[in-house]
């Protein structure tokens, strides 16, 4: 966990032999994306089902523009991730716990993520007091 934090905010590639290169399209920061000349057509919200459903409508609308395949309705099956999910190797505990207990490693990473958090419409403040970690879970 530390040295993917370490990478992260070193600017190296967190790339792993496990995951590939993908890893990182993953992890690109938002306002890195929008500094390159990137525009953000739309940013929706999956805060609550009533958001997402409305959001998940106006993304199919402007899908709509770049062919009939990208508009299908939201099937919740699709893309689930129960195995990683259910954190099976102990990476999301183990990030937890040293986001926790390493304040000035997650105050590091709350700064580069702060224009993340606003570009989202979250409180950066979340991040910097811990309450945006979800709670701590004995590795499994």
């Amino acid at each position: 966990s530390e040295s993917i934090v370490r990478a992260l905010l070193e600017g190296r590639d967190v790339a792993t032999r496990i995951h590939g290169p993908s890893v990182k399209m993953h992890m690109y920061l938002m306002a890195g994306i929008v500094s390159q000349g990137w525009k953000l057509d739309f940013v929706g919200s999956l805060d609550s089902h009533e958001t997402f459903k409305k959001d998940w409508s106006q993304l199919n609308a402007l899908a709509a523009e770049y062919g009939p395949e990208l508009t299908e309705q939201f099937d919740a099956t699709l893309g689930r991730h129960n195995t990683t999910n259910s954190d099976p190797h102990g990476a999301r505990a183990s990030m937890v716990a040293l986001l926790r207990a390493r304040t000035d490693l997650r105050h590091s990473l709350c700064r580069m993520l702060v224009p993340d958090y606003s570009c989202f419409g979250y409180s950066a403040q979340n991040c910097f007091d811990g309450s945006a970690l979800p709670p701590a879970v004995a590795p499994s």
